[in-house]
């Protein structure tokens, strides 16, 4: 395994500086983590989709000096703090997807699921546990100290953010999504996020949003079960999915698929997904 040098500004590689946090994902996994290639010498990595994820994460700056940590870990971290994952496609190349790309969908319709013994559709909802309504994150930690530095929140009155970084397509703000959630829990529940890998305000204030998004309301889990057709074979984990399907609820909501789980002989699909838009 490569040995990674790392400095205060990001990970250096052939004296080219990398900062945007996609990017440094990308390099972890070429230089330390992925030994496959193809036939030609190319690296088994969809780079059309780290492209839209350096494009969609454009200003988030990863920025860190670590030695002990080993680079599982850091990528963990970072595909944390980005609000992405990575994934192997049907082709075996590792793909990175940002959890906001609600572009690109497959429609599942009621025909589409499969019907229990009970002539009902084989389809189960719950809800995610955790919620959070006051959240704070630390970041530009010091090395020396081990303490944190810098520190920004959104609460249900109040936040650090100006009114511009405030403001929020579908609530209006970040700070009414947090008064929602209390208002429909009726109760206070407090998250504080410690970014060792973050050091610049921007990206601190970018992740914060994304988890308030993420994590102040109960997100639905679905698992259905469904014919192998052709659009269902289609599937991947990491797809996005909207569930077309009257009374249950589901409407403008998108998720994301976490689980497929094949059963060949019986023809049969087990899919299971979670929410990614609130």
């Amino acid at each position: 395994m490569n040995k990674i040098f790392f400095n205060a500004y990001g990970k250096t590689n052939e004296n080219v500086l990398i900062e945007n946090i996609p990017e440094i994902i990308k390099s972890l996994l070429i230089d330390d983590i992925i030994l496959m290639k193809d036939s030609c010498g190319n690296y088994l990595i969809d780079e059309n989709s780290f492209i839209t994820a350096i494009q969609k994460r454009n200003n988030w700056i990863g920025a860190f000096s670590l030695e002990k940590i080993s680079s599982r870990e850091i990528l963990n971290l970072l595909c944390d703090y980005s609000d992405s994952i990575i994934i192997f496609d049907n082709m075996n190349r590792l793909k990175i997807l940002t959890l906001d790309n609600i572009e690109l969908f497959t429609e599942i319709e009621e025909s589409d699921i499969m019907l229990d013994k009970d002539n009902l559709l084989d389809l189960t909802i719950r809800k995610e546990n955790k919620y959070y309504n006051h959240f704070t994150i630390n970041y530009k930690k010091d090395y020396y100290t081990g303490k944190y530095t810098k520190s920004e929140y959104i609460y249900p009155e109040k936040s650090s953010l100006n009114t511009n970084e405030n403001t929020h397509n579908k609530y209006g703000s970040y700070t009414n999504i947090c008064n929602y959630s209390f208002n429909l829990y009726g109760d206070k529940r407090e998250l504080v996020i410690n970014c060792e890998l973050v050091r610049d305000r921007i990206t601190a204030v970018n992740i914060l949003k994304k988890i308030v998004e993420r994590k102040s309301i109960k997100k639905d889990i679905v698992m259905f079960k469904s014919i192998l057709t052709n659009k269902i074979l289609k599937l991947e984990i990491g797809d996005q999915i909207l569930l077309n399907i009257s009374d249950l609820f589901l409407q403008d909501k998108f998720f994301i698929i976490y689980e497929i789980n094949y059963d060949l002989l019986k023809s049969i699909a087990e899919i299971k997904a979670i929410q990614i838009n609130i």
